[in-house]
This record gives structure tokens, sequence and C-alpha cells, in this order.
């Protein structure tokens, strides 16, 4: 591995005989929820794009939902077959556990993207979390969000009790399901300013 890899094949070998230096840190908050696909097929249309984002959108707020916590932050990020790295971010107006409103407003951040693809991976990651006991304004629209909420975690009770494919969106039958590769496909982050910093980086838009 290391005649082929270099230092990172002494590392991929050290992992695999489980020999890791770095200290187990159990009490590290989470930063951001998310979930991101990497496609067999690249993608352009704003319609494909926002079929991948729904299905984001449901499963980060699923996992916020089981952790009791809630977003107030939304980050879309979409990858070039080039590999380079696109994101744009906002924040709610309250924080929310609701796929529906995390869908929308990634939405509302596709208009900010100059860069019209192919893109080979979608992602979308809630950030600014909060534990879900924590006192928060409520919106406007409280009758649809709370219809919304209903919904989702009757599916979630579903998925519970039958497994998370019981129940699919017909959308999503006729869509190419993706390639997900390792923690990318649906990860926990708890280091995402590194990581941010390098995305905005490599955004060739300039643009936080």
């Amino acid at each position: 591995m290391a005649r082929q890899l270099g230092e990172l094949g002494r590392r991929f070998h050290a992992l695999a005989h489980a020999r890791d230096p770095r200290a187990v840190e159990s009490d590290r908050a989470a930063r951001s929820v998310g979930a991101e696909r990497t496609l067999n097929v690249d993608v352009a249309s704003r319609i494909e794009i926002e079929g991948y984002l729904r299905s984001s959108a449901e499963r980060v707020a699923q996992r916020l939902r089981r952790r009791r916590l809630r977003a107030a932050g939304i980050r879309v990020k979409l990858k070039r077959t080039d590999f380079r790295v696109l994101t744009r971010q906002r924040t709610l107006v309250a924080a929310t556990d609701v796929a529906a409103e995390l869908l929308a407003a990634a939405i509302s951040l596709l208009a900010e993207f100059r860069d019209r693809g192919p893109f080979r991976l979608v992602g979308l990651a809630a950030f600014d979390l909060r534990e879900a006991s924590d006192a928060q304004q409520l919106g406007l629209d409280v009758g649809r969000a709370g219809r919304a909420r209903l919904l989702e975690t009757t599916l979630d009770r579903v998925a519970d009790k039958f497994g998370g494919g019981a129940v699919q969106r017909a959308s999503d039958l006729l869509r190419d399901g993706g390639v997900g590769i390792a923690v990318n496909l649906d990860f926990l982050a708890t280091r995402d300013d590194e990581d941010e910093q390098a995305t905005l980086r490599n955004d060739d838009d300039g643009e936080p």
C-alpha cells in the first residue's frame, strides 16, 4: 500500500489494523447533519437537482428528529464533474426538523448558483443545531408546518416498523439512485469549519 499510495497507504494500513493514535472524543457536539449523493449520471436540470435535494432533506430531517435536534441553517453543495465544489448557505427564520422547510430553503438557494453544471454530486446539510426542547419563534404558517411535521413523523414510525424502503415517492423510483461514497452519503459532522473554508476556496464564483 505504501508503494502504491505513499504515506496515505501507510495510514490506511494502520487504520485497517485498528491502530489510530487519535484520542477518542465522545463529548463533542455535532455542528451539522448532512446527506449527499454522488450520482451515476451527471445532472443539470433544476427539476432533477431538486429531486435529489428532496431526498437529502428527508434524510437529514429524520436524523434531526431522532436526535431531538433542530437546525437554524441550511447549506446546499454541488460538485461539478471537474471536482470543483460549489456551496451556498443561509440561516432560517426559525430552527426546524421538518424536511419540507429544509427543502424550501435549499431550493431558494439554487437561484444563487451561477454555474449551471452539469453536476456529479448533490448534497444538503443542516447546521446551527439546537436542542428540540429549546424555545423557538413560530412562523406565520403554523398550520402548514404542523401538518408537514405530522406527516413526516408518521413516516418515521412506518420506517421504524417496516424498514426505510417501506414508503417511497414515485418520483424517486424513476430517478437514478446514485452511488454513495464513504461518509459523504449520510454524515453527522462535528468539525466542519475547516471543511467549509476549503469548500469556499474551491467555489469558482468566489462568493460565500
